[in-house]
């Protein structure tokens, strides 16, 4: 086992994110240091993310998901927030006006009730997924991204 470890630590990268300074506690609590913490956290994150979006494959359809991305291009999202905006401007018939426009086939009420019965950290992901797309580098349509989650 400590050659694994060994060899697990030599492939790892060194990247230094900035934490706001209750993260840092948090992760000290949490942890022994906020460093591990924040390594454990960000190398379970793939398979959390992969997984989440299995659990939430098939609850949307085309054209919700399409919205979901519209509203994502038109949001700033804060990590507070995780798991919180799209509800929330879902939730706001004046935060969404063009959207609803622009996806009259959509039923709001519908999407509404979809993204409500969601776990807090399944609604994340889905927040997590729809800012993705703007930073996807060629190669993947609009259409093959959505085809992941339906």
């Amino acid at each position: 086992m400590g050659a694994d470890y060994g060899t697990r630590e030599r492939d790892m990268s060194h990247i230094g994110p900035r934490i706001p300074e209750h993260v840092r506690q948090r992760l000290s609590v949490l942890w022994k240091t906020a460093n591990s913490g924040a390594e454990w956290i960000l190398a379970s994150f793939p398979n959390l993310y992969d997984r989440t979006l299995i659990e939430i494959k098939g609850h949307f359809s085309k054209g919700e998901l399409d919205l979901i991305l519209d509203l994502a291009e038109l949001l700033v999202f804060f990590p507070e927030m995780a798991g919180q905006l799209l509800l929330f401007c879902l939730m706001d018939e004046m935060a969404v006006p063009t959207i609803k426009e622009n996806h009259p086939a959509v039923d709001m009420d519908a999407l509404l009730k979809k993204m409500q019965a969601l776990r807090h950290f399944q609604r994340a992901m889905l927040e997590t997924w729809a800012q993705a797309y703007q930073f996807i580098e060629g190669g993947t349509s609009r259409g093959e991204y959505i085809g992941m989650l339906t």
